[in-house]
Protein backbone atom coordinates (compact mmCIF):
# COMPACT_ATOMS: atom_id res chain seq x y z
CA UNK A 1 0.00 0.00 0.00
CA UNK A 2 1.44 3.38 -0.95
CA UNK A 3 1.80 6.08 1.68
CA UNK A 4 -0.65 8.94 1.15
CA UNK A 5 0.77 12.00 -0.59
CA UNK A 6 -1.71 14.78 -0.19
CA UNK A 7 -2.15 18.24 1.15
CA UNK A 8 -5.40 19.07 2.89
CA UNK A 9 -7.18 22.20 1.76
CA UNK A 10 -9.23 23.80 4.53
CA UNK A 11 -12.11 26.10 3.62
CA UNK A 12 -13.81 27.92 6.46
CA UNK A 13 -17.30 29.30 6.04
CA UNK A 14 -19.47 31.09 8.55
CA UNK A 15 -22.96 32.20 7.76
CA UNK A 16 -24.36 35.12 9.72
CA UNK A 17 -25.28 33.89 13.20
CA UNK A 18 -24.22 30.31 12.44
CA UNK A 19 -21.42 28.13 13.73
CA UNK A 20 -18.17 28.33 11.81
CA UNK A 21 -17.64 25.14 9.78
CA UNK A 22 -14.42 24.14 8.09
CA UNK A 23 -14.61 21.86 5.08
CA UNK A 24 -11.61 19.74 4.18
CA UNK A 25 -10.84 18.65 0.64
CA UNK A 26 -7.97 16.31 -0.13
CA UNK A 27 -6.93 15.44 -3.66
CA UNK A 28 -4.26 13.12 -4.91
CA UNK A 29 -2.38 13.95 -8.09
CA UNK A 30 -4.88 13.34 -10.88
CA UNK A 31 -7.79 14.74 -8.89
CA UNK A 32 -8.77 11.62 -6.92
CA UNK A 33 -10.24 12.56 -3.53
CA UNK A 34 -9.77 10.91 -0.14
CA UNK A 35 -13.35 11.14 1.09
CA UNK A 36 -12.99 9.21 4.38
CA UNK A 37 -9.95 11.30 5.29
CA UNK A 38 -11.76 14.52 4.37
CA UNK A 39 -14.65 13.52 6.61
CA UNK A 40 -12.36 12.59 9.53
CA UNK A 41 -10.31 15.80 9.31
CA UNK A 42 -13.45 17.94 9.03
CA UNK A 43 -14.84 16.18 12.13
CA UNK A 44 -11.61 16.76 14.06
CA UNK A 45 -11.48 20.41 12.98
CA UNK A 46 -15.13 21.15 13.74
CA UNK A 47 -15.85 19.22 16.90
CA UNK A 48 -17.00 21.47 19.71
CA UNK A 49 -14.77 22.16 22.70
CA UNK A 50 -17.05 20.01 24.87
CA UNK A 51 -16.33 17.10 22.51
CA UNK A 52 -12.63 17.40 23.25
CA UNK A 53 -12.83 16.25 26.87
CA UNK A 54 -10.97 13.00 27.20
CA UNK A 55 -9.40 13.56 23.79
CA UNK A 56 -10.39 12.25 20.40
CA UNK A 57 -11.38 8.60 19.90
CA UNK A 58 -12.00 7.07 16.50
CA UNK A 59 -15.42 5.80 17.59
CA UNK A 60 -16.62 9.39 18.10
CA UNK A 61 -16.17 10.03 14.37
CA UNK A 62 -17.44 6.60 13.29
CA UNK A 63 -20.71 7.30 15.13
CA UNK A 64 -21.30 10.32 12.86
CA UNK A 65 -21.02 8.42 9.55
CA UNK A 66 -24.15 7.53 7.62
CA UNK A 67 -24.91 3.82 7.17
CA UNK A 68 -23.64 3.50 3.60
CA UNK A 69 -20.38 5.30 4.36
CA UNK A 70 -19.78 3.17 7.45
CA UNK A 71 -20.52 -0.03 5.50
CA UNK A 72 -18.03 1.00 2.82
CA UNK A 73 -15.37 1.75 5.46
CA UNK A 74 -16.02 -1.62 7.14
CA UNK A 75 -15.51 -3.36 3.80
CA UNK A 76 -12.37 -1.48 2.77
CA UNK A 77 -10.70 -1.50 6.19
CA UNK A 78 -11.40 -5.22 6.50
CA UNK A 79 -9.72 -5.86 3.17
CA UNK A 80 -6.73 -3.67 4.08
CA UNK A 81 -6.39 -5.32 7.51
CA UNK A 82 -6.17 -8.76 5.92
CA UNK A 83 -3.41 -7.68 3.55
CA UNK A 84 -5.43 -7.13 0.37
CA UNK A 85 -4.11 -4.31 -1.75
CA UNK A 86 -6.83 -1.79 -2.43
CA UNK A 87 -6.98 0.17 -5.68
CA UNK A 88 -6.19 3.89 -5.57
CA UNK A 89 -7.45 6.01 -3.97
CA UNK A 90 -9.15 3.56 -1.56
CA UNK A 91 -5.88 2.20 -0.20
CA UNK A 92 -4.47 5.66 0.41
CA UNK A 93 -7.72 6.78 2.00
CA UNK A 94 -7.96 3.89 4.49
CA UNK A 95 -4.29 4.22 5.40
CA UNK A 96 -4.66 7.98 5.80
CA UNK A 97 -7.66 7.56 8.14
CA UNK A 98 -5.71 5.10 10.30
CA UNK A 99 -2.70 7.41 10.48
CA UNK A 100 -4.70 10.59 11.15
CA UNK A 101 -6.85 8.89 13.81
CA UNK A 102 -3.73 7.58 15.54
CA UNK A 103 -2.05 10.98 15.41
CA UNK A 104 -5.14 12.64 16.87
CA UNK A 105 -5.62 10.04 19.61
CA UNK A 106 -1.96 10.40 20.59
CA UNK A 107 -2.11 14.20 20.22
CA UNK A 108 1.03 13.86 18.08
CA UNK A 109 2.35 15.48 14.92
CA UNK A 110 4.33 12.57 13.49
CA UNK A 111 4.50 8.79 13.67
CA UNK A 112 7.34 6.38 13.13
CA UNK A 113 5.86 2.96 12.50
CA UNK A 114 7.06 -0.46 11.55
CA UNK A 115 5.18 -2.44 8.91
CA UNK A 116 3.70 -4.55 11.75
CA UNK A 117 2.50 -1.46 13.64
CA UNK A 118 0.92 -0.11 10.46
CA UNK A 119 -0.88 -3.41 9.88
CA UNK A 120 -2.06 -3.33 13.53
CA UNK A 121 -3.49 0.17 12.97
CA UNK A 122 -5.41 -1.04 9.92
CA UNK A 123 -6.75 -3.99 11.93
CA UNK A 124 -7.81 -1.63 14.75
CA UNK A 125 -9.62 0.57 12.22
CA UNK A 126 -11.40 -2.49 10.85
CA UNK A 127 -12.41 -3.70 14.33
CA UNK A 128 -13.61 -0.26 15.45
CA UNK A 129 -15.69 0.32 12.30
CA UNK A 130 -17.15 -3.19 12.49
CA UNK A 131 -18.08 -2.70 16.16
CA UNK A 132 -19.85 0.55 15.28
CA UNK A 133 -21.76 -1.27 12.55
CA UNK A 134 -22.71 -4.07 14.97
CA UNK A 135 -23.78 -1.47 17.59
CA UNK A 136 -26.11 0.18 15.08
CA UNK A 137 -27.61 -3.20 14.19
CA UNK A 138 -28.26 -3.90 17.87
CA UNK A 139 -25.83 -6.85 17.91
CA UNK A 140 -23.50 -5.43 20.58
CA UNK A 141 -23.56 -2.84 23.33
CA UNK A 142 -20.45 -1.17 24.63
CA UNK A 143 -19.35 1.07 27.44
CA UNK A 144 -16.52 3.52 27.10
CA UNK A 145 -15.05 5.07 23.99
CA UNK A 146 -13.78 3.04 21.05
CA UNK A 147 -10.40 4.15 19.76
CA UNK A 148 -7.82 3.01 17.27
CA UNK A 149 -5.44 2.33 20.17
CA UNK A 150 -5.52 2.31 23.97
CA UNK A 151 -9.15 1.26 23.95
CA UNK A 152 -10.94 1.88 27.21
CA UNK A 153 -14.17 0.13 26.30
CA UNK A 154 -15.86 -3.20 26.74
CA UNK A 155 -18.63 -4.75 24.73
CA UNK A 156 -21.16 -7.53 25.11
CA UNK A 157 -23.39 -9.34 22.70
CA UNK A 158 -27.04 -8.51 22.91
CA UNK A 159 -29.64 -11.25 22.61
CA UNK A 160 -30.01 -10.27 18.95
CA UNK A 161 -26.22 -10.54 18.62
CA UNK A 162 -26.19 -14.04 20.13
CA UNK A 163 -28.90 -15.17 17.73
CA UNK A 164 -26.99 -13.67 14.80
CA UNK A 165 -23.75 -15.40 15.86
CA UNK A 166 -25.50 -18.75 16.24
CA UNK A 167 -27.32 -18.45 12.88
CA UNK A 168 -24.09 -17.39 11.16
CA UNK A 169 -21.99 -20.12 12.77
CA UNK A 170 -19.53 -17.50 14.03
CA UNK A 171 -17.14 -18.91 16.65
CA UNK A 172 -18.04 -19.56 20.26
CA UNK A 173 -19.97 -16.93 22.15
CA UNK A 174 -16.93 -16.48 24.41
CA UNK A 175 -14.99 -15.24 21.39
CA UNK A 176 -17.39 -12.29 21.21
CA UNK A 177 -16.68 -10.95 24.66
CA UNK A 178 -13.95 -8.36 25.11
Amino acid sequence: MNKPKHKPVHQTKQAKGKTKVTKVRIELPGGQRLRFTESLLAYITNRPATGRQGGFRLGDWLATLDGDTLAHLVELSGQAATGHELPPPAGEDVLSVAVHATLEERDAHELKLSEKQLQDMLLALSVASTLESFRRQGLVEHEGRVGIENNDFSFILTEKGREFAERSGIGGIGAWSH
